[in-house]
């Protein structure tokens, strides 16, 4: 028979090994539970789910910023994670029904590149002792039938541009890297020398949805008149020179493969553009009724290239968009559009936003800048200019 004594240390004994085993479990259980996933298809994301209804409970309760998950919810370049590593730029959404954090990458994953996704647990308090983070290295597998990616165009394509020309878009094949651009883009002048900080360098570079057309600026403190950068180090352009616009091959695309080839746009820089576009002086051919032959507008200079894809329409007089397709060549002073369904005979109007701009960023509703010497008048800002037209028999 076991004594009181036996019986109480084994008692002891007992709860001690319950209460170490279910902490252990419990500790088990939430890093085999909560886990990081990877979907490619239809919408590419990375998830951190298995929360418990508790730990859920404990994450919606701190209703936590972008900020702050960018800083829980890390995604770097590479095989291990490096110290000071920028993480990934993106959306987190915190989905309640599925229990799970999202992010959504704010540009594609590279192909044949390597991830390591981390999140910290310590900072949602959900582990104290080891563990602190949970760690994942995601493969992005090489992309099937991949084409080499190259410079398509580059917009303006006219060679002669204002010396204040604004901004260039850079179109490729494929989509591309991001943090890349601006040390693979020079300025050359005519013998050859390099232009100093030519570019506005902006911390988030400016691409399209697709990842394809990339915006860049010239720095617009060397394009203002009263500036400090242009007092100091001058005019980027200067009317009368000659540039070369470098692309170089070493730019890699979104498969981490560099262009196939450099490319380079050659320009003379002309006197500078200080005049707002008019609409009242653009030039329209009207199609004829029951046909689908394009409406096709005229302007008397270049305007912004994707700018004109955007902000010009056809509306009926209801003032419903008509629907088509945009067609925009003679180094972007035509304007063509082809309606879905031939033309009714009556009244329509090409609708333009004020905010359209010629290459050196004047717009329909201001000027780029005001002119000190020679004063511009500033037209009145409207959100929209209608253009009448007619279609008729």
């Amino acid at each position: 028979m076991l004594s009181y004594r036996t019986i109480f240390r084994l008692t002891l004994s007992l709860i001690a090994t319950t209460f170490f085993m279910e902490n252990s479990s419990s500790q088990i259980l939430l890093a085999g539970k909560i886990h990081i996933s990877y979907i490619r298809t239809p919408k590419e994301f990375l998830a951190v789910s298995g929360f418990s209804d508790t730990q859920w409970k404990r994450i919606e309760k701190r209703n936590l910023s972008q900020n702050d998950w960018q800083k829980i919810f890390r995604i770097t370049v590479g095989k291990s994670r490096r110290k000071n590593q920028s993480s990934m730029l993106g959306i987190f959404r915190v989905l309640g029904k599925e229990k799970s954090i999202r992010f959504e990458p704010g540009f594609p994953l590279r192909h044949g590149t390597n991830y390591v996704v981390t999140f910290d647990l310590e900072m949602l308090s959900l582990r104290r002792q080891n563990n602190r983070t949970i760690e994942k290295t995601i493969a992005v597998p090489e992309k099937a039938n991949y084409k080499p990616s190259r410079v398509a165009y580059v917009y303006p394509s006219s060679n002669k541009l204002p010396e204040n020309q604004l901004k260039f878009y850079i179109h490729f094949s494929q989509p591309m890297s991001r943090g890349e651009a601006y040390d693979a883009i020079h300025l050359y002048n005519e013998k050859g020398h390099e232009i100093d900080y030519p570019f506005l360098k902006l911390g988030q570079e400016l691409w399209n949805g697709s990842g394809t057309r990339f915006t860049l600026f010239i720095d617009p403190g060397r394009i203002k008149h009263g500036l400090k950068p242009r007092e100091d180090i001058g005019s980027v352009l200067e009317e009368g020179g000659k540039y070369r616009l470098v692309i170089e091959k070493k730019w890699e695309d979104a498969a981490g493969k560099p262009l196939v080839e450099s490319f380079e746009k050659r320009f003379e820089a002309i006197a500078p553009d200080s005049t707002q576009p008019d609409p009242s002086k653009w030039k329209f051919q009207t199609p004829s009724t029951g046909t689908k032959n394009p409406l096709v507008v005229t302007f008397p200079e270049s305007l912004d290239h994707a700018m004109l894809q955007r902000v010009v329409n056809v509306v009926d007089s209801l003032g419903k968009h008509v629907p088509g397709i945009v067609k925009i060549d003679k180094q972007e002073t035509r304007w063509s559009f082809t309606p879905k369904t031939p033309w009714k005979k009556g009244n329509y109007a090409l609708r333009i936003e004020t905010t359209l701009e010629d290459l050196a960023g004047n717009s329909i509703g201001r000027p780029f800048e005001v002119d000190i010497i020679r004063p511009i008048k500033q037209k009145i800002v409207v959100r929209d200019v209608d253009v009448p037209f007619r279609i008729r028999d």
